[in-house]
């Protein structure tokens, strides 16, 4: 969305969306214990982001050129897994679990799960506030700053938010008088910056502790 020639809005919105769904069988030829065995899977994710960033540009005197970058941007995914497996079907032409499969079988010396089931939800939302101001005269002086400012559920309660501020200042030397001295160089300049990162984790939850399922 175009204002004016020096103050625009680009929005760019998505949505991404995927299924997975496999299945393994192994006939009870194959097997030591003479049990065919059948896996399944089915994992869905969903990915929602929008990205707004208002822009302003505009030179002055063919002096003095400025910018000025305002944005903000969400994600949201989502993933919503589950599957089982059986052993010890009815057949080896029945591939998929059903409710003709055993869940118990009992060889004598203690009885053993012929079935299982797990399932899997997680969920993470990143918010990100932007903001960049550049700076140039003679277009060879040079300055430019940013911030970030990034919400994360997977940053954990204690410190939802983070701060990543940005600083950076340029000289084009080669546009300079003296440089025609050297004509065998074209283009050079020194270019100064500090700045801060940082990264969330990999998985959703490792902020708030893992839980493990097991015997006592």
């Amino acid at each position: 969305l175009k204002f004016t020639d020096w103050l625009q809005l680009v929005s760019t919105n998505s949505v991404e969306y995927g299924l997975s769904r496999n299945n393994s069988f192994s006939p009870s030829y194959l097997s030591r214990d003479k049990m065919n065995k059948s896996k399944g899977k089915t994992v869905e994710n969903r990915v929602m982001l929008s990205e707004n960033l208002l822009t302003f540009g505009k030179e002055f005197n063919d002096m003095h050129k400025v910018g000025v970058m305002a944005g903000f941007s969400i994600q949201y995914d989502q993933m919503n897994a589950m599957g089982g497996s059986g052993m010890n079907g009815p057949s080896d032409h029945v591939h998929y679990v059903n409710s003709s499969y055993p869940s118990i079988y009992d060889p004598g010396w203690g009885a053993m799960a012929l079935k299982d089931y797990a399932s899997d939800y997680t969920e993470a939302t990143l918010v990100s506030f932007l903001g960049r101001v550049n700076y140039s005269y003679l277009k060879k002086y040079l300055f430019e700053a940013t911030v970030r400012r990034d919400g994360s559920s997977k940053f954990g309660k204690a410190k939802p938010w983070g701060t990543f501020p940005s600083v950076s200042v340029g000289w084009v030397f080669s546009d300079e008088d003296f440089m025609d001295n050297f004509p065998i160089l074209d283009f050079g300049k020194f270019r100064f910056s500090w700045g801060q990162t940082g990264s969330q984790f990999s998985e959703p939850y490792l902020a708030y502790g893992q839980f493990a399922s097991g015997d006592a």
